[in-house]
Formats: structure tokens, C-alpha cells, sequence
């Protein structure tokens, strides 16, 4: 009987000896490290994105645009010839070439970025807002060609905005003046009503 006893216990003990060997194991296993070969992190991803869908701008480019920054007009004229009204929308969305595509833009020959001049002329920046409000003035006093109906559409949203501005009594004074000039002058594309436009800032 005694033997018997003995031997129960010594089972028991050879099979709660291993169980606590794995539970030990277990706890403390360490959780890969954040700098070895774990799934990378979400900031670390993102950085990776930005890098890849970064292109590099071609080196003729880049001096076309490091010209009109500090040209004049044929400088200008040729990097809006280069980049047309989307590329030059698209590479202003770089605050450091902003003012240079703005200015650029007055040698286009379409209203696609009419939108984005107009709401550069609602923006904070005055030297900015004034300076695309000029250039909407050069387009708009190119002669009149027929306009695609995607080009019309622009025209449309353009010249929201500019009626929105014109009709802004706290709006600087200078921007309404140019922008009311700007809508007149593409009355005949459908611009504003004349109705529409405010005259209180038109010259006794």
C-alpha cells in the first residue's frame, strides 16, 4: 500500500515538473524588437510613402524654374510653355515655387487654373492674391478662342470665387477692384451678369 502511495507521488511530481518548465518559458518569451525583424511601424511606413511617391524634378526643369524665379518675361513665358496651366498648378502646391508658377501663369493660354488662381486671390498672402489676380487679368485679356466645355467648366468656378471676392465688403479693396476688372473682361464667356457685379467700387 505504502509503495503504491509512493509511487502516485512520484507520477504526479514527473508530470507537474515539465508543465512548470513551459509556463515558465512562456512568460518570458520577449516580443520582438521594434529595431529587429518586426512588422516596421506605422510613422516608419509612412515616411517610406512620402519617399517613394517623391519624384525628383529633371535637372532642365529645375533650371527652367530657378530662371523664371528670378527672370522676367521670357523666362516665365518659357517654363509656362514647359509646364502648361496643370503643371504649373501642380508643382505651386510647393510654397517655395508658388509665386513663381502664379506669375507663370499669365502666359498660359486656357482658364484651367483659373480656380486656383482665383482662390490664391482669396488667400491671406496679399502679394500672392495680388499677383494672381494679375495673371487672371493676362489670360482673360488674350483673345477669345473657342473654349472646350472641361475649359468652360473652369471658367464657371473661377469666376464664383471672383464674384464671392468682389462682393466681400471686408475684402481688401485693392483685390476687389482687380477682381471686378477681371470678371468684366470675361463677361463674354459667360462670366457673372453685369447685374451681378457690385459697382460702388467703380472710379465717379
Amino acid at each position: 500500500m505504502l509503495l503504491a502511495l509512493n509511487v502516485c507521488l512520484l507520477g504526479a511530481l514527473c508530470v507537474m515538473i515539465p508543465m512548470a518548465c513551459g509556463r515558465s518559458s512562456q512568460s518570458g518569451a520577449v516580443a520582438p524588437s521594434a529595431s529587429g525583424g518586426g512588422a516596421p511601424s506605422a510613422s516608419a511606413s509612412a515616411a517610406s510613402s512620402a519617399e517613394t511617391d517623391a519624384e525628383p524634378m529633371d535637372p532642365r526643369d529645375a533650371d527652367l524654374w530657378a530662371r523664371a524665379a528670378d527672370g522676367g518675361d521670357e523666362d516665365l513665358a518659357r517654363l509656362a510653355d514647359r509646364e502648361g496651366s496643370v503643371g504649373l498648378v501642380e508643382r505651386g502646391a510647393d510654397p517655395a515655387r508658388r509665386m513663381t508658377a502664379i506669375r507663370a501663369l499669365a502666359y498660359v493660354h486656357d482658364f484651367v487654373a483659373l480656380p486656383w488662381l482665383a482662390e490664391i486671390a482669396e488667400g491671406k498672402d496679399d502679394g500672392e492674391a495680388l499677383a494672381a489676380l494679375d495673371s487672371i487679368v493676362d489670360v482673360a485679356s488674350q483673345p477669345r478662342r473657342a473654349v472646350d466645355p472641361e475649359d468652360g467648366a473652369e471658367v464657371r468656378a473661377g469666376c464664383d470665387r471672383l464674384l464671392s471676392l468682389a462682393k466681400a465688403e471686408k475684402a481688401n479693396r485693392d483685390r476687389r477692384i482687380v477682381a471686378i476688372r477681371a470678371i468684366r473682361m470675361m463677361m463674354d464667356r459667360g462670366c457673372a451678369k453685369a447685374d451681378d457685379v457690385p459697382t460702388e467700387l467703380d472710379v465717379k
